[in-house]
């Protein structure tokens, strides 16, 4: 049995639209440790969006399995799949998603209103990842009064200040400058390792996968079994087979570390 923070085991996913069925996952498995930082990649429409939809319980699967810290997403109730969108999971996007009505500050908090926090708390807490993302300065503007970037910063500091369980990114850094990127970037990374925060992050930064603990690649919807790096310095670990299909990535500290020095960039 499997003893990964995410697991995934077989999962099928296809879209269909009229007689016309779209496969978009393929048999796909896969696992993650807890606290470890990992990187999909992939061309486009292998399916890495609709992975992390599915470990989201934004979508589900057709068959296979996913748990997550011991919750069964496929077997789980409505009620339990809301309480776990709400709690644990925190959701990256290219898009921004601001409330219009609502300055920076409060953009922030409003993300923080189901955990319990007094409302000291939640300001004090908007206000310290605003200021880790580069927008102390400019709390109190509203999106309109915004950039894009910074529009972004605002919408990636409003997630990181939940800490929640487990974080998906979808292209953190997609539509950022160079320095908004790498500021954001490692921002998750200091969520990573100061609260134990798991996070899962596609990307087609060849620079930001050969930084964290484990990357996989996805081709065609299926998991293509090498994982690399862009030097030795990062710790990767080849997916192990497990009954067949099953492919678990344990990278730095979280497992045996067995470099990899496959070139990076013909994933792009």
């Amino acid at each position: 049995m499997s003893t990964a923070f995410v697991d995934v085991v077989r999962l099928c996913k296809t879209y269909s639209q009229g007689p016309l069925a779209t496969p978009v996952l393929r048999e796909v498995s896969m696992g993650f440790e807890r606290g470890s930082f990992s990187a999909i990649v992939g061309p486009s429409g292998c399916g890495k969006t609709t992975l992390l939809s599915v470990l989201g319980a934004l979508d589900s699967g057709d068959t296979g399995q996913v748990v997550v810290d011991g919750l069964d997403l496929v077997r789980a109730s409505a009620r339990e799949l809301t309480e776990y969108r709400r709690r644990s999971i925190g959701f990256v996007f290219q898009f921004y998603n601001l409330l219009p009505s609502l300055t920076a500050a409060e953009n922030v908090e409003s993300g923080l209103e189901f955990l319990g926090l007094t409302a000291a708390a939640r300001r004090a807490r908007a206000l310290d990842w605003l200021a880790r993302v580069g927008m102390a300065d400019l709390a109190s503007r509203f999106p309109a009064q915004l950039s894009g970037g910074q529009q972004q910063r605002v919408a990636v500091a409003r997630v990181l200040a939940r800490e929640p369980k487990l974080l998906l990114a979808d292209e953190p850094t997609g539509n950022l400058d160079e320095e908004s990127g790498e500021r954001i970037f490692a921002c998750m990374k200091a969520l990573q390792r100061e609260s134990g925060v798991t996070c899962i992050m596609v990307t087609h930064d060849v620079d930001l996968a050969a930084r964290v603990d484990a990357v996989v690649r996805l081709r065609d919807g299926r998991v293509v079994e090498e994982t690399f790096a862009r030097s030795g310095e990062v710790p990767v670990v080849r997916p192990r087979q497990e009954s067949g299909t099953e492919a678990t990535l344990r990278g730095g500290r979280h497992g045996a570390a067995v470099p990899s020095l496959r070139a990076v960039g013909s994933w792009r």
